[in-house]
C-alpha cells in the first residue's frame, strides 16, 4: 500500500484502487496480468465495504444471507468502482464473501460491546434483539455450541488472535490461488514445526474429508491440500460439499 497527497493506493483485484481519504474510490492501472484472488491490503478493501452497510443499514439485518437481492444490488454499486469487464465476476464474489464476514463480525463486536452502534436506528436494533433473544435463535446457537463441543469439548486450533478470514487471506496471497476451506482447517489445526494435530478430533475431520475425496473419486486427480491447481467450478462445488458434510458430523462406517 502506498499513500499520497489525499489518497491511498491499494491492489484490488489485480487492479490498483486509489482510495481517496474523503472516501471516495477510482480504478487505475492494471498491476500484472494475473487475477489476484482476494483484495490487497484486504483491510482497506474492508473498510470500502463496510461503509455501504453502514450507510444503507435501514433493516433489521441479522445476517448477510437475509438481504434481499435488490439491496445487496444497492451495497455492490456503491462499493464498486471501474475495472475490466471480464474481472467482475470474481471481484463480486470476493464483495459477498467479504461482505458475509464483515457483517457477522460488526454484530458479534455490538454484541459484545453490549450496545447499540451509532449506525443501527434504535427500531432497527430492537428488532435485531429481539430476533437474537428469540427461542429459535436460541435453540440453533445452543446446537451449534453442541456440535462444536463434541468430542474433547471442541476443536482446539494455533490460529493465535488472528481470525480465520485473515488466515484465507494470508494463504490466498502466499500461495496466489484461492485455498480451500479444509486446506485453511489443516492450516490452523497443526501444531507448527511438529506436524501433529492439535487434537484426536481434528485429526479425525480432516481424514474423514480426504476418505470422502478419494472414495468418490469426485475430485478430478484427487489433489493434496496445497496443490498449485486451480479447481474448476464444479470441482470446487463438490469439494465443499464434501467438507460440509464432513463437519457436520456424519459419520461413516
Amino acid at each position: 500500500m502506498q499513500e499520497g497527497e489525499g489518497f491511498v493506493l491499494c491492489a484490488v483485484k489485480g487492479f490498483l484502487l486509489v482510495c481517496k481519504n474523503d472516501g471516495g474510490c477510482t480504478a487505475t492501472t492494471l498491476v500484472d496480468g494475473e487475477v489476484a484472488i482476494a483484495f490487497l491490503p484486504f483491510r482497506v478493501a474492508s473498510q470500502a465495504i463496510t461503509r455501504p452497510i453502514k450507510q444503507q443499514f435501514l433493516q433489521p439485518w441479522a445476517s448477510w444471507g437475509v438481504i434481499s437481492d435488490e439491496d445487496k444490488k444497492l451495497l455492490w454499486e456503491r462499493f464498486k468502482v471501474q475495472w475490466a469487464a471480464e474481472h467482475e465476476p470474481q471481484i463480486k464474489k470476493n464483495f459477498n464473501m467479504k461482505a458475509f464476514h464483515r457483517l457477522s463480525e460488526m454484530f458479534r463486536d455490538a454484541r459484545i460491546a453490549g450496545q447499540r452502534p451509532y449506525w443501527v436506528g434504535e427500531h432497527i436494533w430492537n428488532s435485531l434483539l429481539a430476533h437474537c433473544n428469540s427461542p429459535q435463535y436460541r435453540i440453533k446457537c445452543a446446537t451449534v455450541q453442541k456440535n462444536m463441543a463434541s468430542e474433547k469439548g471442541g476443536v482446539l486450533h494455533t490460529g493465535r488472535s488472528i481470525t480465520t478470514h485473515e488466515h484465507v487471506i494470508r494463504m490466498a496471497t502466499e500461495l496466489r490461488r484461492a485455498v480451500h476451506v479444509d486446506e485453511v482447517f489443516t492450516q490452523i489445526h497443526i501444531r507448527k514445526g511438529i506436524g501433529e494435530y492439535v487434537d484426536e478430533r481434528s485429526r479425525k475431520t480432516i481424514v474423514r474429508r480426504f476418505f470422502c475425496k478419494i472414495d468418490t473419486g469426485e475430485i478430478k486427480g484427487g489433489s493434496p491440500p496445497y496443490a498449485n491447481s486451480i479447481v474448476d467450478a464444479d470441482d470446487e462445488m463438490i469439494r465443499t460439499q464434501c467438507w460440509v458434510e464432513v463437519v457436520q458430523g456424519k459419520k461413516k462406517g
